[in-house]
């Protein structure tokens, strides 16, 4: 009994109750033991920051239970195009991050556009309804966009901006800034 109280409130430390998947503490810490790995073992990663676009319409069209509903269908989505050693986590309203370890900046565009791709054509069925839904995000290697975890967050964040800037529904980084990648 004990063992199971003791879960249960580690779970609550650590997860994002919405939608089960670690939260930004838990991510943030990851992030810098993945860091740890790297310089020890010269190997990279990227980091993927998505965000839901125009996700207010979903909860002033359909009500929040149906936006917590595209949440919680998101990570699931999210999880199960990722690898075990990936790591999705909920950063805070619609915004996600995934590390994507052991990744060239090509190969996490690859990976970030797939799931891109397969949110814009498979809308959330919700009750009797279908919500359709993009998102936008930016993408940031360990090296190249940054040498700390500070300035990585900060370029990731910096790409997604961008992507929402010049037209949502697309992935950026360093290598697309100019020329987005769309499907």
């Amino acid at each position: 009994k004990l063992e199971a109280h003791n879960k249960k409130l580690l779970d609550l430390a650590s997860k994002d109750p919405l939608t089960g998947l670690d939260n930004r503490r838990v991510f943030n810490r990851s992030l810098e033991t993945e860091l740890d790995r790297i310089v020890r073992y010269d190997q990279g990663f990227s980091l993927l920051i998505v965000d839901v676009d125009y996700f207010k319409r979903v909860n002033d069209t359909h009500g929040h239970p149906a936006g917590d509903a595209v949440l919680q269908e998101l990570a699931t989505r999210m999880q199960r195009a990722m690898r075990d050693a990936d790591l999705v986590a909920r950063l805070g309203g619609e915004e996600f991050a995934i590390l994507l370890t052991n990744t060239t900046a090509d190969q996490a565009h690859r990976v970030a556009d797939k799931i891109r791709g397969a949110i814009e054509s498979h809308p959330v069925p919700y009750q009797d309804q279908s919500i359709g839904l993009t998102i936008s995000g930016g993408i940031a290697q360990f090296g190249p966009d940054g040498g700390d975890l500070r300035s990585l967050i900060g370029r990731a964040d910096q790409y997604l901006y961008h992507a929402k800037d010049s037209g949502r529904n697309r992935i950026i980084s360093s290598d697309s800034a100019l020329v987005p990648c769309q499907a």
